[in-house]
């Protein structure tokens, strides 16, 4: 418990089981040799780092913290066939996701304060891609078969469209302009307002789902553009 795990040369194949490494709270896992599996890959720390490929043939890749307060930064092609699921306070995505046929979730935990996500390499899901964070950066592009859905960590956060705002889970116009999927979905059911305050669109998906707890405004000139718009 709370030691660490250093990945320094290749480790499993495409035709190996299962693959989990766990070091506990405290711990930490640093992968800088390519991980294969024809099965599911999981690793659990504190504290987990990537700089080479993680890959499962067959399977799904699960990488998560055991606190609130720990990080996952992505240096390395992550690809599974099934789902990619990301559990952390703080989440840097720099090298490109893909879930062939299932999900890609980036997750922060419940009871987590301030957390992030940062995605600077591309993710591209077969199914849904889903973002729950307090902070979200999206610099490289989404795909995704079904939905995206970006929404806050905690409830009551107030829900920005169009610019950056301060201290709202903002999702800014060229972020959005990054997103191809048949339904993207912002916000949720216990967040605050969701107050659209530019104009935006047209993107690359079919419909558009605004979820708030409080209401949903558009400041004057705030047009949203898509091909069907929908909201509750």
């Amino acid at each position: 418990c709370g030691g660490s795990i250093a990945v320094n040369a290749q480790l499993g194949s495409s035709t190996s089981g299962a693959i989990s490494m766990d070091t506990g709270a405290g711990g930490s896992v640093n992968i800088a040799g390519p991980v294969g599996s024809a099965s599911n890959i999981s690793v659990v720390a504190d504290s987990i780092t990537t700089s080479n490929t993680l890959v499962s043939d067959f399977g799904s890749i699960s990488l998560s913290n055991v606190g609130t307060s720990g990080f996952v930064t992505i240096g390395g092609g992550v690809h599974a066939r099934n789902s990619i699921s990301v559990m952390s306070n703080t989440i840097a995505v720099n090298a490109p996701l893909q879930a062939d046929f299932g999900s890609v979730n980036l997750t922060a935990p419940s009871g987590a304060s301030g957390s992030s996500a940062a995605i600077n390499g591309s993710v591209k899901a077969g199914s849904s891609i889903n973002v729950t964070t307090h902070s979200l950066a999206i610099n490289a592009p989404l795909e995704s078969g079904f939905s995206v859905t970006l929404q806050p960590r905690s409830n009551g956060t107030h829900v920005s469209v169009g610019p950056e705002t301060p201290g709202a889970f903002s999702n800014t116009t060229t972020e959005l302009g990054l997103i191809d999927a048949d339904q993207l979905s912002l916000g949720s059911g216990t967040a605050g307002d969701l107050v659209a305050n530019a104009a935006i669109g047209p993107f690359a998906f079919d419909s558009l789902v605004l979820r708030s707890g409080g209401d949903v405004t558009q400041t004057p000139g705030s047009t949203i553009t898509v091909r069907r718009e929908e909201g509750d």
